[in-house]
């Protein structure tokens, strides 16, 4: 390793490759489930208590993203591009927030553990022997009506 990573902070974990994926997805993630519930009429509110104990009710995703402590780098970019949006159209952090979250769970790697086949729908068991479907036979004359037909299926 170079000496300009050792300088910036030495007590930092490192990630490489497919772990700095994952936990760039999960931090993805974990914006996308504070936030999804807000989505619409029916959003549900939050309530934000500060470090003095004064508490904010809101479902505004802008606001959320303001007063929340982000830690992780790739939330931190997600809500900022999130925040800008809504700094710029006045609407749509959210919705930012859910779509960036969806693409980057659409990158995640596929499971290491391979699925054990299932099928798809069961299948009805198959009978021994085929038997013989009996039809009794409807004959109709220019003289029956419709009520004289549907008559025997009333008793």
């Amino acid at each position: 390793m170079s000496s300009a990573t050792h300088a910036v902070n030495a007590g930092a974990d490192v990630l490489k490759g497919s772990q700095a994926s994952l936990m760039n997805i999960n931090a993805a993630r974990g914006l996308q489930d504070v936030l999804k519930s807000n989505l619409g009429p029916k959003g549900t509110l939050k309530m934000l208590v500060g470090g003095a104990g004064d508490i904010k009710l809101t479902k505004d995703g802008n606001t959320l993203l303001h007063e929340m402590q982000i830690q992780n780098p790739t939330a931190c970019m997600i809500a900022r591009i999130a925040t800008a949006q809504d700094d710029i159209t006045g609407d749509g952090t959210t919705s930012a927030v859910l779509i960036v979250g969806e693409v980057r769970r659409g990158r995640q790697p596929p499971s290491p553990q391979p699925l054990a086949a299932q099928p798809l729908a069961a299948q009805p068991p198959r009978p021994s022997s085929p038997q013989p479907l009996a039809l009794s036979p409807l004959v109709l004359t220019s003289s029956s009506s419709p009520l004289s037909l549907l008559r025997p299926v009333e008793k």
